[in-house]
Formats: C-alpha cells, sequence, structure tokens
C-alpha cells in the first residue's frame, strides 16, 4: 500500500500542448482523490495494477510515493491527473513512461449556474457545479453492476448544499427505498416532467412531499452522503418517460442532454 505523504505546494508552470488522452498503470494501491490534493475528500483507493484512462492534469499538493526514488527534490512530486471517472491520482503512484505530464491540462471548473436554455432545458440542480463524476465513465467499476458505465452526474456538494428542482413537475417520490432508484440512492427524489423523470440521490434532507408540484429552481433538498456513497455529493440522473431499461444504463440517459447550456 503506498500512502501519500504531504508537502508542500510547488507553483503553477506553463502548461504544455494539450495531447491526446493517455493511459496509465496503477504501481501500488494509492487514493482515488476529490482534488489534486490530499486535503480533498477521498472517495476510495485505485488499486495496483488498475489501468487508468488519463484526461487531464493539474499541479496541486507535491506527494511522495512508488516513483520518489526516481524524482528529485527529495522525491517530492506535485503532478496530478483527473482520471475519466472524475476523481485524481497522484503521478507519482501511475506509470505513465514519463516524468511530465502525458495530457493537457485541465480547463478550469465552471463558477457559475449556466443559464437554462431558451428552449427550456434543465438547470443545473446545484448552484456552482463541479462534475466528479460524469455520465459514462468508469465502466470497470459498473459493470459488475450490469451497466456500461456511471448511470447519471456527480456533482461536489458538500453535506446541506442545496438542491434544487432541475425543472418544473411532480414529485413521484421523496424517501428511501425507490424500486428505480434503489437502496444505494439514500434519500432521494424523484420528479416527473414532460417526457422525461429527473432523479437526486444520497440527500441529507427532504424538503418537498410525494405529489406535490414543484418550479423549476425551487429547494427540493439538501445534499449529503446516505446509501452508497463514497463521500458527500449530489447524484444526479435523467429516465425517459417510460424507460428503456435494456440501454445499459438502468435506463438512464445522459443528463447533459437535457440541460441549458
Amino acid at each position: 500500500m503506498a500512502l501519500l505523504v504531504a508537502s508542500g505546494v510547488y507553483a503553477v508552470v506553463a502548461a504544455p500542448p494539450a495531447n491526446a488522452a493517455a493511459t496509465a498503470t496503477v504501481m501500488a494501491q494509492t487514493q482515488r482523490m476529490s482534488g489534486p490534493s490530499l486535503h480533498t475528500r477521498q472517495d476510495g483507493w485505485y488499486r495496483k495494477g488498475q489501468k487508468l484512462t488519463l484526461a487531464c492534469y493539474e499541479r496541486g499538493q507535491a506527494v511522495k510515493g512508488y516513483f520518489s526514488s526516481n524524482i528529485p527534490n527529495g522525491g517530492w512530486d506535485n503532478l496530478w491527473y483527473r482520471v475519466s471517472d472524475g476523481h485524481y491520482v497522484a503521478d507519482v503512484d501511475i506509470q505513465t513512461g514519463s516524468l511530465q505530464p502525458v495530457t493537457g491540462k485541465c480547463a478550469q471548473p465552471q463558477t457559475t449556474t449556466p443559464a437554462p436554455s431558451q428552449s427550456g432545458g434543465l438547470r443545473w440542480p446545484v448552484a456552482n457545479p463541479v462534475v466528479t463524476q460524469d455520465f459514462g465513465v468508469n465502466p470497470e467499476l459498473y459493470r459488475q453492476y450490469g451497466m456500461k458505465g456511471h448511470n447519471g452526474i456527480d456533482l461536489r456538494a458538500a453535506v446541506g448544499t442545496p438542491v434544487y428542482a432541475a425543472g418544473s413537475g411532480v414529485v413521484t417520490f421523496a424517501g428511501s427505498g425507490h424500486p428505480w432508484m434503489g437502496a444505494e440512492a439514500g434519500n432521494c427524489i424523484l420528479l416527473k416532467h414532460n417526457g422525461f423523470y429527473t432523479g437526486y440521490a444520497h440527500l441529507s434532507q427532504i424538503k418537498v412531499r410525494n405529489g406535490q408540484q414543484v418550479s423549476k429552481g425551487q429547494l427540493i433538498g439538501l445534499s449529503g452522503e446516505s446509501g452508497a456513497a463514497y463521500g458527500p455529493h449530489l447524484h444526479f440522473e435523467v429516465l425517459k418517460d417510460p424507460p428503456n431499461w435494456n440501454n445499459g444504463y438502468k435506463g438512464r440517459v445522459n443528463p447533459r442532454n437535457y440541460l441549458g447550456h
């Protein structure tokens, strides 16, 4: 097991030209972090021998690990990669074939809530959304659950973050144990819209009741980590009405196709 040790953070350096997405092999079990630092939330581990698809890189907290003996400056390395599952891994514990970044630099996260489109698209269910796990990613993990990949969008949200209705509709479920969303969703809400549903999982509090009519942007709950959650976040999902249960995502479709831009 490789435990990374914290140190100071190096200054950000100029990014090289963007490269094609790269893959890497985990050389020793290492932390699966929500950001490029050990001070962010840990959402489990990447196991030794696991193959990762690297989306982009960031300069973050300097840490030590498997390859520290090959790194000058006492073995400290502040290079981190965002993986295709939306989480971060320290470069010092993965084999990429280079001490330099092998991907392009990560874009800065969006800091404002996108306005709904004029065509009436959904709004993001939290303010200042930051995606930590996108739809369809991490197929190796979700294959064991009979899916092609992640069946929603995970959004960074501390416990107690306000959760808003993505669109106007009717509350068809507010509680836990819904047959569609399952026990793993914890406290959850399912809203019915015109031709589709939106789901909100892992809540700490529910502010609406079954059968209630809600408006787009109305407070419906507070985020949390109920159910099968690695840490506090909001799982947001969309299902067509009726759902196609055989689409490889247990009836879910990509929420980005419904969100306003």
